[in-house]
């Protein structure tokens, strides 16, 4: 059995609270290799480093700007060309256009492709003048390039606003959520709301998929 310093060790459960992530959470986190490893101490317990406090933070700090789990687990595992530092891409929450358009490793001429057909927001004015976008602009802008990357055309990705109207009943949809909500005042009770609701509009999505790729190949 490994020796352990009960300083600077923790049970998971007070790891839970620490952190305000579930157990099952913090499990998965680990079985991704995200964590440092718990440190069993008989057949029913075990203890993690409280260095994992630090790692669960940065994760979830990470997953709020757009990173997947496999971009953190390279960043953590140094593997990533993306470092994190006070001035980088990752932390980052507002881009100049040319930093966008570099950033993303994109032409100039896909950038305004993406302005002109409303597939992304218009940049607006910083205090200091220059134009900007923000963190959400660059998400959505990476997963254009990414369907790109995989074999898209500019004609798919126009086809987004074709479905304009299905957006607003979606945004009607999560508004009448917000509403019923009895906690909106609190900042984190909002988010929830949003994610749950976007999780299950995309487990209910991906259901229907199922549904007509079945049809197909039937």
């Amino acid at each position: 059995m490994k020796t352990f310093n009960p300083k600077k060790t923790i049970l998971i459960g007070e790891l839970s609270k620490k952190t305000e992530t579930n157990t099952s959470t913090i499990n998965f986190y680990y079985n991704f290799g995200l964590l440092d490893p718990p440190i069993k101490i008989n057949e029913t317990r075990s203890l993690y480093p409280k260095s994992n406090i630090k790692k669960i933070k940065e994760i979830k700090k990470l997953k709020k700007q757009g990173l997947t789990l496999n971009g953190i687990k390279k960043i953590f595992d140094g593997k990533s060309k993306v470092k994190v530092k006070s001035d980088d891409v990752v932390l980052k929450t507002n881009f100049t256009v040319e930093e966008f358009i570099n950033e993303l490793n994109i032409e100039k001429q896909f950038y305004f492709f993406l302005l002109n057909s409303n597939l992304i927001n218009t940049p607006i004015d910083s205090p200091e003048g220059t134009s900007i976008h923000s963190r959400r602009d660059f998400i959505v802008a990476k997963s254009y390039v990414n369907l790109t990357n995989n074999g898209l055309d500019k004609k798919i990705l126009n086809k987004h606003n074709e479905y304009s109207e299905l957006s607003s009943a979606e945004a009607i949809f999560l508004q009448e959520h917000l509403e019923f909500s009895n906690n909106l005042d609190d900042p984190k009770s909002f988010q929830e709301i949003i994610n749950s609701f976007n999780t299950i509009r995309r487990y209910l999505r991906e259901n229907e998929l199922k549904k007509i790729i079945s049809k197909l190949y039937d």
